[in-house]
């Protein structure tokens, strides 16, 4: 069995390092010491899947159309834009970006902003769609010549180049401003302002396309993750996507021959003790009893990425020296 994992670590929000919050962890660490070093496709979790599953260039992913059957919505052959909510707050010179803390958003306060913007898109021919709280999307009869950034890309001050761009772009700057106005009051908003939670007062497009514009490939039998990129590159590709195991030991449990394990991890002191318990000691041990043959390890930190490739034969370098994580970014 061959097993590539994949472990992204959210950035420090007040830091300009994460050293600080990593203990020893010593089977990680073994790992590391003894496997060799590799280029990854690519320094962020997108372009690496992006490569993995045969796109070349980011402007052709259908991020939308993608993550929409991550999420199990079938996309069909409609064109797709993802329409994240988000907060933008008026400053004295500028208007500021910030993203929604993971799973700040109730699947009730989301229902209740959603079916207030409903109508308004049914007028403009599109249709919303929110199989979670914080990813929404919409589903639209015709393509648009428009070039997008996700939310990620534009937190804080809003630039220009952030704004939607091409042709039809003008058309959606002016929806975000409407969506800006139909929910700037709204109830929910009113209420998580007054508990001190950001509001969700805006939408952000980005990401479109249609999913039979380009076809996924991919090498993998299984994958495994919670991340809706990953798992819709998955089905797209006609690879067997699971949910995220609570334990590495039950990866062994099917007739893998060669699968890709995702991870989004949060910056947490506990992350990586975590990970060592219920991850990193398992697959040593398959390492060790030939149950994996091969491990490709790819570590996204925001100190650096950390790319190993480790053999069962590797575990036999005894005298590569184990050293903490942070030597190797």
């Amino acid at each position: 069995m061959k097993l590539d994992i994949v472990i992204e670590v959210s950035a420090p929000s007040n830091s300009d390092g994460c050293g600080e919050f990593i203990p020893r962890v010593p089977c990680l660490e073994t790992l590391l010491a003894r496997g060799d070093s590799f280029a990854p496709a690519g320094a962020t979790l997108d372009k690496l899947l992006m490569a993995n599953f045969g796109y070349q260039d980011a402007a052709i992913m259908p991020s939308a159309a993608l993550c929409a059957l991550g999420d199990g919505v079938e996309p069909n052959h409609d064109y797709w834009l993802r329409a994240d909510p988000v907060c933008l707050a008026p400053t004295r010179t500028h208007l500021t970006l910030v993203e929604l803390p993971e799973n700040d958003l109730t699947p009730t306060e989301a229902q209740s902003l959603s079916a207030a913007l409903s109508a308004h898109f049914s007028a403009c021919t599109c249709t919303l769609v929110t199989p979670h709280p914080q990813r929404w999307y919409l589903r639209l009869p015709d393509a648009l010549d428009m070039r997008t950034l996700p939310p990620s890309l534009c937190s804080g001050a809003l630039q220009e180049s952030h704004l939607p761009s091409g042709p039809d772009s003008a058309a959606w700057k002016r929806i975000i401003t409407e969506v800006q106005m139909l929910l700037c009051g709204h109830p929910v908003n009113v209420a998580r302002e007054n508990t001190g939670k950001l509001p969700a007062n805006a939408i952000w497009p980005w990401g479109g396309g249609r999913l039979s514009d380009r076809a996924a490939q991919s090498s993998y039998r299984h994958v495994w993750s919670n991340d809706p990129l990953t798992r819709g590159l998955a089905r797209a590709a006609g690879t067997t996507a699971h949910g995220l195991p609570q334990h590495a030991k039950d990866l062994f449990a099917s007739d893998c021959v060669s699968g890709l394990v995702v991870l989004n991890v949060p910056r947490d002191p506990d992350t990586f003790e975590t990970l060592e318990r219920v991850w990193f000691q398992v697959i040593l041990a398959a390492l060790g009893d030939g149950r994996l043959s091969e491990l490709l390890l790819t570590l996204l930190l925001p100190i650096g990425t950390i790319a190993r490739r480790t053999t069962s034969a590797n575990l036999r370098r005894w005298w590569r020296r184990v050293r903490p994580l942070s030597v190797y970014a």
